[in-house]
């Protein structure tokens, strides 16, 4: 079936861009050429932008569903493994092979600009976090409209809230950039987490070659970012705040001061639980864990 939410989706950021009326609309060409953030945008431009973004990740979704449900139809039903609705697949692909790697390369890029001074950390923006930041709360929003009635684990749901609400915030005031950057980059997991999960609905036989490895980097790329650069950066983040105050934690505006690190807390505990699951996977896989892990 046609997926009538996220077409719902596309018609309602371009109904409220419309309303929005921006200077400029602009975004991906001045995303992709480098452009200098310059000045930073008004809210009234952010929004317009995260519209934009709306509209591109529903379309994006929109043509993932459509080519998948031709490919479905012209394979056959019993040639590939349904694990999941076909609506779930698409979406779960638009967002770890399509989103998630933008988003890493993104604010990997961005972190390097601004990791060189206190005082960049903390106010510094540049082109790449802004259009991460725009793109990532564009791409929550869909998800979680979307995913809602799919019955996802409600872990999912709060994860996305909580990016969304800490993302948008950094994302509107210019502020908490490279925290924010720093801690997205456990996006990356999501390439690997979409194999291991939907990989026998799109023809990525449970054992193989492909489904094992991208088992193993999940696991290994789960250890390096989620349970070790994303604990790294709440710490450094918690250090420069209790010894720089004045240079560091109080220039943020309130919402994202009192937000930004818990919600970091939130997401690190959220991650050891599922890093526990997925660990006990993976020693199942090589024979090692217990048959019911």
């Amino acid at each position: 079936k046609w997926p009538i939410w996220s077409a719902s989706m596309l018609a309602a950021s371009l109904a409220a861009l419309a309303a929005l009326e921006p200077a400029s609309v602009s975004f991906w060409s001045d995303a992709w050429r480098g452009t200098p953030l310059g000045s930073y945008p008004s809210q009234a431009q952010v929004c317009a932008d995260i519209c934009i973004a709306l509209s591109t990740v529903s379309l994006v979704y929109c043509v993932i569903h459509g080519v998948r449900a031709l490919a479905l139809r012209a394979l056959g039903a019993e040639s590939v493994t349904q694990a999941g609705t076909p609506l779930n697949i698409s979406l779960e692909f638009g967002s770890a092979v399509v989103v998630s790697p933008t988003l890493f390369l993104l604010y990997a890029s961005g972190m390097i600009a601004l990791g060189g001074s206190l005082e960049d950390r903390w106010t510094g923006a540049t082109r790449y976090t802004y259009v991460g930041l725009v793109l990532h709360t564009a791409a929550d929003l869909v998800g979680t409209v979307l995913f809602l009635p799919l019955k996802k684990e409600p872990l999912l749901y709060l994860h996305h809230v909580l990016t969304i609400t800490s993302y948008g915030c950094a994302c509107l005031t210019g502020f908490g950039h490279y925290q924010c950057a720093l801690a997205a980059t456990i996006e990356l997991t999501n390439v690997f987490l979409f194999v291991v999960m939907c990989g026998p609905s799109i023809g990525i036989a449970a054992g193989s070659a492909l489904h094992t490895a991208s088992g193993v980097l999940l696991w290994v790329t789960f250890t390096v970012l989620r349970m070790g650069v994303l604990p790294w950066g709440l710490a450094w983040y918690a250090i420069e705040a209790y010894s720089q105050p004045e240079a560091t934690v109080l220039k943020l505006p309130q919402p994202l001061r009192s937000f930004q690190w818990p919600s970091g807390i939130v997401v690190l505990l959220m991650s050891a639980y599922w890093y526990v699951k997925i660990t006990k996977g993976l020693l199942k896989a090589v024979g090692i864990g217990s048959k019911s892990a």
